[in-house]
């Protein structure tokens, strides 16, 4: 087609066909194109936004549970050894008697006596009294074994409590029996000195913000 061919009418359709293409290219990017791309960058943003926010809260939901497990598993050591290890203020005798016969019966050792021995000291009142809350309360065990038997029942102690310590050690031979000898055994357990608010123990409920 010749567009000086054309006539005048002709021109001046074929120029309003162009500018309505175009006016209609032009309504169509900015009417419908440019706030769907304004709208996808909006939601892609936020998107992105709550892609964080979700990564976040399972970081915190991670964090949170292994803080709880953790704190689950601190108090229960901490439980046993208050039950196992701590002499407790009521009864301390018979508590440290229990201990010490069911550990020599493990080593095959006869224990005569488990005896309480006082302590002359004012020292560990005084501690008690400040911000120490646990004292040695020392026992003296009498027994009749050989070496080898010392030897065991010195471990088997041990192995029982790691915080128990040995501190003396008496041993005098029999003329009547050379194989066995007169023991005397004197041990310090760790005791309360006083009483303790202990309720985090009575569950295994972690206190909150844990």
């Amino acid at each position: 087609m010749d567009w000086a061919s054309l006539s005048k009418e002709k021109k001046q359709a074929l120029l309003l066909i162009g500018m309505w293409v175009v006016g209609g290219v032009v309504a169509l990017y900015y009417f419908v194109l440019a706030p769907y791309f304004a709208s996808r960058s909006t939601s892609e943003s936020e998107l992105d936004s709550l892609r964080a926010k979700i990564s976040q809260a399972e970081s915190t939901m991670r964090g949170d549970a292994r803080l709880r497990a953790e704190f689950a598993l601190y108090t229960e050591e901490f439980r046993f050894a208050v039950t196992n290890y701590i002499v407790p203020m009521e009864n301390p005798l018979s508590w440290v008697t229990e201990k010490v016969y069911a550990n020599a019966r493990q080593v095959g050792v006869d224990v005569q006596t488990v005896a309480e021995v006082g302590s002359s000291s004012g020292y560990w009142d005084g501690a008690i009294k400040s911000d120490r809350t646990v004292k040695p309360y020392s026992v003296r065990i009498v027994t009749e074994c050989s070496y080898q038997q010392l030897i065991d029942l010195a471990e088997v102690l041990e192995k029982s409590n790691p915080a128990l310590c040995i501190t003396e050690i008496s041993i005098s031979p029999q003329d009547m029996m050379p194989t066995k000898h007169v023991l005397n055994m004197t041990v310090e357990y760790p005791m309360w000195g006083r009483k303790l608010k202990l309720n985090m123990l009575e569950t295994n409920k972690a206190p909150e913000g844990v």
